[in-house]
């Protein structure tokens, strides 16, 4: 080893394993009406091999349970500098009811259920960060906001594989089981889909923005929109190669006809490729 300052030995230190155990902690978003709160329980972690030696990969695992549904497990290597990981992902049944508060800033209908797993491999290094694996989304349930009337239900949208980075996710075959779902065409011509959307605050139709005060700098022009190219090259690419349905159901009704018209689709398979 390189002598250190003054000739003497540099020196040295190594932490054979580091250990967190049993701790909660509980967030909490209140920039949100209501506030969206997590609280998780039994925080695990550990690290192994902890020495100056940077490049070296060091053994780590973590672990916790939602305490409204779900667990968290994770096992891998990590090296420092240049920081490098590659680790086993698994969460289980995480609820999603915990994401409420967030739909709810933008839509109407109510999360009544449903659960969120994955189990795949995170890596990290020179061309950035990786996740390869499957996940599935099981029985799911979105009401009608202040009803009992389903908008979006399924049993489970699930894939064994997918390859997510920053720029790309591709699947090979997602599954879509025991879609039930209604559409709805009002009178106006207007779907039900989109009223589910609420519609952003704004000063009312006609009414006149208020004049600068004296002495304020006039408003920024908008900005110039990016080249085709530019936009292009920021877009997040999206790759199904087949979304594949089985045993779904629908509510299809057009009361805008002359003579309106509602049915019941029951047995609803069949596959849509290249999406």
């Amino acid at each position: 080893a390189a002598a250190g300052e003054g000739g003497r030995p540099p020196w040295r230190y190594r932490i054979d394993k580091a250990e967190l155990a049993g701790f909660t902690a509980t967030f909490r978003d209140e920039s949100l009406t209501p506030a969206a709160e997590i609280a998780i329980e039994d925080i695990g972690a550990s690290i192994e091999g902890i020495s100056e030696d940077l490049q070296a990969p060091r053994p780590i695992t973590a672990s916790f349970k939602a305490r409204d549904g779900g667990r968290f497990e994770a096992g891998g290597t990590v090296a420092p500098v240049p920081f490098v990981a590659d680790i086993q992902v698994k969460l289980s049944d995480l609820a999603l009811k915990l994401a409420q508060p967030y739909v709810t800033v933008k839509t109407t209908v109510d999360l009544r259920g449903g659960s969120v797993s994955t189990e795949g491999r995170a890596t990290y290094g020179a061309r950035g960060p990786a996740y390869r694996g499957g996940f599935a989304v099981r029985d799911l349930r979105i009401n009608e906001g202040g009803s009992e009337r389903v908008f979006l239900a399924w049993k489970s949208l699930r894939t064994g594989s997918l390859l997510a980075t920053p720029a790309r996710l591709d699947i090979n075959e997602l599954v879509l089981d025991g879609l039930d779902t209604n559409i709805v065409i009002e009178q106006d011509k207007s779907v039900n889909v989109t009223k589910i959307m609420k519609k952003p605050a704004a000063a009312a139709e006609g009414q006149a923005a208020p004049a600068p005060a004296a002495g304020s700098k006039p408003p920024e022009p908008p900005p110039v929109a990016a080249a085709p190219d530019e936009r292009k090259a920021r877009d997040f690419l999206i790759n199904i190669d087949r979304l594949r349905i089985a045993n779904g159901e629908m509510d299809f009704a057009d009361h805008s006809l002359l003579l309106p018209f509602g049915t019941r689709i029951v047995k609803l398979n069949g596959a849509i490729n290249a999406l």
